[in-house]
């Protein structure tokens, strides 16, 4: 039973890694800025109860999210890149009309289309069976 919410659970993270890792790297690049302003500007050109929701009643929590938000800002970038230029790889080598193309690249193909969500696993089934491959 338990094995089947995991495997759901790992479907449904692998459909969402696109945006996922958009919204972390949008959540980063807000904290980065929220911590930089709060670092570096002087106190009097701030609101004074900004500044002190900023700077976390008298403790740093100004460098702390700064750190943590390049912190995201990194990880979460990466797997963006990452996800947009394996998507432009899949969809560069499906659409080709070559028969000897699609088989050859049938295995970069099902990796690709496993690794990035089911949606590209039923495109690449799909061109398949329009190709009568087996």
């Amino acid at each position: 039973m338990w094995k089947k919410r995991w495997g759901r659970l790992r479907v449904i993270v692998r459909d969402l890694t696109l945006l996922l890792s958009a919204g972390g790297f949008a959540l980063g690049l807000v904290m980065s800025i929220l911590g930089a302003i709060a670092f570096w500007l002087p106190r009097e050109t701030l609101p004074s109860d900004w500044y002190d929701a900023l700077r976390g009643g008298g403790q740093r929590v100004d460098v702390c999210v700064g750190g943590v938000g390049l912190l995201l800002l990194i990880v979460a970038g990466y797997y963006l890149v990452d996800n947009v230029l394996k998507r432009v790889k899949f969809n560069r080598l499906i659409n080709t009309t070559s028969r000897d193309k699609i088989v050859r690249n049938r295995d970069k193909l099902e990796e690709l289309a496993w690794e990035l969500s089911s949606k590209h696993k039923r495109i690449l089934q799909r061109k398949l069976r329009e190709m009568r491959i087996r």
